[in-house]
């Protein structure tokens, strides 16, 4: 099965996010090729596991269970593109408030699974929330500009952030099951303090 963990996103933020995916897919922003996340399957991914044997779960579970979360006060912040210069992959929300906490949430997961023989991830933890994804990428060619120095980016977001605020202290173990019409995620435990 395949695994993941994340922070999950109260339904006012979702909803926020939605209406941001909305805007993004109108006819003038020009913008084709994205395979936009559900409403519902918005989250924040702290650790993608992969693929491990269902034999492994509560092994996991148990890891996960001695991760300590701290209340952590949260909003999406800012649009961001992934990579930041050429073709968008990955279209998101990045998270403000206390991202640095989320970041030390995500460390306190790498190191209780670590012993597990997960591998560490080698980028940079950056807490955002995948809206869409391109997989041959795409160029954002949208009038009204954020003043970035990539022509390729001028989407103008600044009345649609920063969005709603929200706080966590916990975060979720999810399986993720491929089907033709998209992922389908099953909350399978969650970790709070």
């Amino acid at each position: 099965m395949r695994l993941f963990t994340a922070i999950e996103l109260p339904a006012e933020v979702r909803n926020h996010l939605s209406g941001i995916q909305t805007y993004l897919q109108t006819p003038s922003h020009e913008i084709q090729g994205v395979k936009w996340v559900e409403p519902a399957n918005l989250h924040v991914t702290l650790k993608f596991f992969g693929e491990i044997e269902e034999g492994r779960l509560w092994e996991l579970q148990d890891a996960l269970k001695t991760v300590h979360v701290e209340a952590m006060p949260l909003f999406a912040d800012r649009f961001i593109r992934l990579p930041a210069r050429g073709p968008a992959r990955v279209l998101a929300a990045e998270i403000g408030g206390d991202a640095g906490g989320v970041a030390q949430l995500v460390e306190r997961i790498e190191l209780a699974v670590e012993p597990m023989g997960f591998e560490r991830e080698h980028r940079p933890f950056r807490a955002h929330v995948t809206l869409g994804r391109a997989r041959d990428g795409v160029r954002l060619r949208v009038e009204g500009g954020l003043g970035h120095d990539d022509p390729l980016f001028r989407l103008d977001l600044s009345r649609q952030f920063p969005g709603p605020s929200f706080e966590t202290s916990s975060f979720t173990l999810f399986k993720s099951t491929l089907t033709t019409s998209g992922p389908v995620y099953e909350s399978l435990m969650r970790f709070s303090p």
